[in-house]
């Protein structure tokens, strides 16, 4: 009956950035975003599968995939929501805090501008491809869905961890191209700082971040009546209507 009334459970695409010959941003010792970004991602797929959430994700193991084709995944199993998982690097060891970015043809400045050139390094693509692919595809995307995703799941960050709010912000990730479903890049720390970066590598303060990403996302699917859970009560009302009016 769910499915019939198109209320099936939603289907999240869990992206964990990097992998293989790619460890994204370095940290102290032999810390590296890949490996972090990997447990945390674990953790939140097991978390919204337990909330009746259907979960794929991109890589399970420490292998790396193209950029292109984490969004081909995403089409090929029909997702209805995509969250890039990432830890973030800089050269000032006392940048910190948590930021998360939806798709935008421009930049919300030029530190934005800079991530998404270093998690776009990858893609094959020149800037003028990029551009040429932004400015038809945006068109089609879930912009305004993703910056609300965005927004529910960085309050939902900052308000479990206590790290600094670096905000929403928009950018040109190659990777959120062409999903055509609401689609965010969550930078969740930064390894590069002592501080931060030791928080990031614990268990503990991953299980904290993968569970605020999962109230942030039933949040957001909650203002539109899209969780499991309301979907279920609906479908068991419009059943319930259903035998009734036979």
């Amino acid at each position: 009956m769910t499915r019939e009334f198109g209320l099936t459970a939603k289907t999240i695409i869990i992206d964990p950035g990097h992998g293989g010959k790619d460890p994204g941003a370095p940290g102290a010792g032999t810390l590296h975003e890949k490996g972090i970004v990997l447990s945390i991602s674990a953790k939140l797929r097991d978390i919204l599968t337990a909330k009746g959430y259907t979960v794929l994700m991109t890589r399970d193991t420490d292998r790396f995939i193209p950029l292109k084709k984490r969004t081909e995944f995403a089409t090929q199993h029909k997702a209805d929501l995509f969250l890039s998982i990432h830890a973030n690097g800089s050269e000032s060891s006392k940048a910190n805090g948590i930021e998360t970015y939806y798709l935008d043809v421009t930049s919300t400045d030029s530190a934005s501008e800079k991530i998404a050139v270093r998690e776009n390094i990858n893609s094959g693509y020149s800037i003028q491809e990029l551009d040429t692919l932004l400015e038809g595809l945006i068109r089609e995307s879930k912009s305004e869905d993703s910056r609300r995703l965005a927004q529910s799941v960085q309050q939902a960050l900052v308000q479990s961890t206590g790290a600094v709010d670096r905000g929403v912000k928009h950018a040109r990730f190659v990777v959120l191209i062409g999903t055509k479903v609401p689609a965010i890049l969550i930078e969740t720390g930064f390894v590069s700082n002592a501080v931060e970066g030791q928080k990031l590598a614990t268990s503990a303060y991953q299980h904290k971040i993968a569970t605020a990403i999962a109230q942030g996302v039933d949040r957001f699917l909650g203002q539109i009546g899209e969780t499991p859970f309301v979907a279920a009560q609906t479908a068991k009302l419009a059943a319930t209507s259903t035998k009734r009016n036979r």
